[in-house]
């Protein structure tokens, strides 16, 4: 486990001890629950890549601090766990998965560990769900056939391709509650669908679950947001299914 190895301004810094690759085949994790396993967190992060380590921060009582350090293969699966593992549901929370730097590394207070408290849960936005890396080939009826398994699905969309013919790969899951969204990213985030591991997080973008009803597409969606296409009922161009 990590130890208290270096001192910081009004805390302590807890350092790793066992740390295993070089700094850009690992990344650092936060946001977990203090009670996280280490074989748990390697299970979650092991959609990006092959993990080769994991190491929990704890303190010198082997207090878990809601932290991990994780190291991977390559320094691509590193880059591809914090591209598609940031903000992916952990245990009911949305973990952080950074570069490893010392300035995120956890701290302990000067008056010791009683005075750390587990952050807050982060609320899930909404109940829809951003999904990407689906194959071009897939069409939104056999998406919603693979993700039906986590529960009731209202709305499917996928980007369309240029030419009207494909999907681009990426698009939104409008699910009944917001507890079966969750469900959906626990059970299917990094699993392959068509030949290709997709990944699915909250939409932060769209609105709060109580306001998204079936047909009605987001509100005050701002232009850095990718599009959101809904069926055209004069052309007969369905995007969703």
């Amino acid at each position: 486990s990590s130890g208290i190895n270096a001192e910081y301004g009004g805390g302590v810094t807890v350092k790793p001890k066992r740390s295993r690759a070089t700094p850009d085949c690992r990344c650092f994790v936060n946001n977990l629950p203090f009670t996280a396993k280490f074989g748990d967190v390697k299970d979650h992060m092991k959609a990006a890549g092959n993990v080769t380590f994991v190491e929990m921060f704890n303190d010198d009582n082997g207090n878990g601090l809601g932290a991990a350090l994780v190291s991977y293969s390559t320094a691509e699966e590193a880059k591809k766990a914090i591209e598609t593992l940031s903000q992916s549901v952990f245990e009911g929370r949305n973990i952080k998965v950074k570069e490893d730097q010392e300035r995120f590394y956890p701290k302990i207070p000067a008056g010791g560990l009683d005075k750390v408290e587990q952050p807050p849960m982060e609320a899930p936005p909404s109940n829809q769900v951003w999904v990407r890396n689906v194959n071009y080939e897939a069409k939104p009826k056999q998406l919603r056939e693979f993700l039906r398994a986590a529960g009731p699905i209202l709305k499917v969309f996928l980007d369309p391709s240029d030419d009207g013919k494909k999907f681009k790969g990426r698009g939104t899951v409008t699910f009944d509650t917001v507890e079966t969204a969750m469900r959906a990213i626990e059970m299917f985030n990094g699993q392959p669908f068509n030949g290709r591991p997709i990944y699915l997080a909250f939409d932060k973008k769209a609105p709060p679950a109580d306001m998204t009803q079936f047909g009605q597409p987001p509100m005050d969606v701002p232009s850095n947001h990718p599009p959101v296409y809904h069926r055209d009922p004069m052309s007969g161009h369905g995007q969703h299914w």
